[in-house]
């Protein structure tokens, strides 16, 4: 059953198997969030309750690799300190991610299986773990990069304070549509839109702005000293647009609570903030909290990738 009563998480961990979607068979063709099939969503904590229960194999293809669910109530976010201390945690390092693959694989014992797997992960792991790495991408990821990096992801930001710079760019591309036929092919239209929004206490660079906002040039046209400058733009703008997100989605009365969970032997935690103004929480379209903004975030030529040793 699906509750209209809006309360409902505000999915600020940037966990993406929260976001993992259940088809209701009294609604063909409709999915809802794990955490919402279930009882009545009356309260946070029925959020919870609702994704402990349909935590199983039937939804999620190795939820037996997960273990030692838990959560509790932290604290209410009271006023402006508390609301920058949360803004700055979830637009650091400290969230936990997940890769969400429909895949299919064979486990351990030799044992095929199909579906949602689903794996926890921290966003940058590049600028922490190096290993996997290729030499090309170890040369453009240097010792002085990463400490440059590691002080943008973990210096304490208040952005109320600061003066930033704005970018927007958007653009449409109409593309003919060609149906081929037995006798006669017929044509159509399609149109696309593309836009982009980045905000920055520095200024924006022209390659920052052709690379990744236009996508008119590659990043393999640059110099390696060019290349990691074009990284740490990328870095402190999306840190700085997941902080503008945050002010979007939530508020000082919002609560958050502390999830604990454990994943093939290795303990996590992470903050949840929960929502339930009734009159901006909406229970059937949950965001995830800077999932967009933060995917892709490195801008590494692709020969530099992870190695396959």
């Amino acid at each position: 059953m699906i509750s209209t009563t809006r309360f409902a998480l505000q999915v600020l961990i940037t966990f993406g198997f929260f976001e993992t979607t259940l088809a209701q068979k009294d609604i063909p063709g409709a999915t809802f969030p794990i955490y919402e099939v279930g009882d009545s969503i009356t309260t946070c904590e029925s959020n919870f309750k609702n994704l402990l229960n349909n935590w199983t194999e039937k939804n999620i293809a190795n939820a037996g690799e997960y273990g030692f669910f838990d959560y509790s109530f932290v604290e209410t976010i009271t006023d402006s300190a508390k609301f920058n201390f949360y803004r700055n945690y979830f637009s650091g390092i400290e969230p936990v991610y997940s890769a969400i693959r429909n895949m299919f694989e064979e486990d351990s014992k030799g044992f095929k299986r199909s579906g949602f797997f689903i794996r926890p992960g921290f966003i940058h792991r590049e600028i922490y773990d190096t290993r996997g790495l290729t030499e090309s991408a170890k040369m453009i990821l240097t010792e002085d990069f990463r400490q440059k990096a590691k002080r943008i992801l973990t210096q304490d930001f208040n952005i109320d304070t600061m003066n930033l710079n704005y970018y927007s760019f958007g653009c449409s591309r109409i593309d003919t549509i060609v149906e081929l036929g037995l006798s006669f092919n017929s044509y159509g239209t399609e149109r696309h839109y593309y836009g982009y929004d980045a905000a920055s206490p520095d200024s924006i660079s022209k390659n920052y702005i052709d690379i990744i906002i236009k996508k008119e040039r590659k990043a393999e046209e640059l110099s390696p000293c060019e290349l990691r400058n074009l990284l740490l733009d990328q870095i402190l703008i999306e840190r700085v647009n997941c902080q503008l997100l945050f002010n979007e989605q939530v508020s000082i009365g919002d609560k958050v609570y502390l999830i604990k969970f454990a994943y093939n032997g290795k303990f996590y935690s992470n903050y949840v903030v929960c929502m339930d103004n009734l009159e901006q929480a909406d229970p059937l379209r949950p965001e995830v909290f800077c999932q967009n903004k933060r995917q892709g975030t490195t801008a590494i030529p692709a020969d530099a990738g992870s190695s396959s040793n």
